[in-house]
């Protein structure tokens, strides 16, 4: 069954979701702004919430508020999700194409950072519901629905040992879906269990198909730890006695960088707001906006605090809740009310 119904382009998107919310959190020691990637006409941005409460509701009043009408609307949260009687940490991501009444959930299990082990996701991600219901009017339309298909080909070597091994050529734009389908390509060449093959995989991006960058390091590193902690690639390890290699070989020559997702990266602003403000005004701005009556339900200044967090974050500057300063802000429960849990 197809759990996406051919619907390419909301697997793309839940799939980049869920890949940049694993990014945003395997460096961090608790969790991540909620954020939403808003998709129309091919286009697409990012949205982050950062308030106490309930995520979702904050999500569904951002999309009401902004008046919109998206193609895709994928949301991404971190919770708690019960796993063999143990409740374990999980990046939940909504997915929802607008001219279809339900959306897709899925789950992805991760150990944080903040265990001491470092950080991992545990299993692959789980679709837990595809009747979750459409937060925005249903919209007639038929179109933004498919995607180029990654090129991927191959071709055996053959080794001085006598053994052969396996290249594989692939490209796409989007490195979320280029993973996906690597990962199935090299699960079905073992499958054809070849008694002479060394195990050794090259994989050779094609030139100028994808940008390098942290966040593609992230995804192909991701990549080789799920194939190599496949069930089916430890059996053919041990019934081969043979260890998988997998090497990468990016774009030769390529010096464009990215730090966010090539889907997204046009339509965040490329310079804050408070790019030119001093230290001293941007702790004018946080008591600015911490002084609004009931700030954690205004839209207004829930976005200018993330930006605003951004900024000390781009500075490498504590926030002033955090700060050792005479005068601390005000807390409720010694949490502000923009941090989440």
């Amino acid at each position: 069954m197809n759990i996406f119904q051919g619907n390419q382009k909301l697997e793309e998107a839940i799939f980049t979701g869920l890949d940049y919310a694993l990014w945003s959190r395997h460096d961090l020691d608790d969790a991540f702004t909620p954020f939403m990637m808003l998709y129309k006409n091919g286009n697409s941005k990012l949205v982050r919430i950062a308030a106490d409460g309930n995520p979702i509701e904050y999500f569904e009043s951002t999309l009401k508020d902004d008046g919109n009408e998206y193609d895709q609307i994928i949301m991404c949260l971190e919770g708690r999700v019960p796993h063999d009687g143990v409740k374990q940490d999980a990046i939940i991501v909504k997915g929802f194409d607008t001219s279809h009444e339900h959306g897709l959930v899925f789950v992805q299990r991760f150990r944080g950072k903040e265990s001491g082990k470092g950080f991992m996701k545990l299993g692959n991600p789980a679709l837990v519901d595809n009747k979750e219901a459409l937060p925005v009017p249903l919209v007639e339309r038929a179109t933004h629905k498919t995607v180029e298909e990654p090129y991927i080909s191959g071709i055996i070597l053959n080794e001085e040992t006598g053994e052969i091994s396996r290249e594989i050529i692939a490209g796409h734009e989007n490195s979320s879906i280029l993973a996906n389908h690597l990962f199935d390509r090299v699960l079905s060449i073992l499958d054809i269990n070849e008694i002479n093959f060394s195990g050794k995989f090259n994989i050779n991006f094609v030139p100028n198909t994808i940008k390098l960058g942290e966040f593609t390091d992230f995804i192909f590193t991701q990549l080789i730890s799920d194939i190599k902690n496949n069930p089916s690639v430890k059996d053919w390890e041990i019934s081969h006695g043979k260890s998988l290699s997998i090497e990468l070989k990016y774009n030769e020559g390529e010096n464009t960088k990215e730090k966010t997702p090539k889907s997204i990266e046009s339509t965040i602003p490329e310079q804050s707001k408070y790019q030119s403000s001093s230290t001293e005004e941007l702790h004018e701005e946080y008591q600015r906006i911490i002084s609004i009556p009931n700030a954690r339900t205004n839209i207004s200044a829930l976005t200018d605090m993330t930006e605003l967090m951004a900024e000390y974050e781009n500075r490498g500057l504590e926030m002033p809740n955090s700060m050792n300063t005479p005068n601390p802000m005000p807390r409720r429960n010694d949490k502000p009310w923009w941090k989440f849990w």
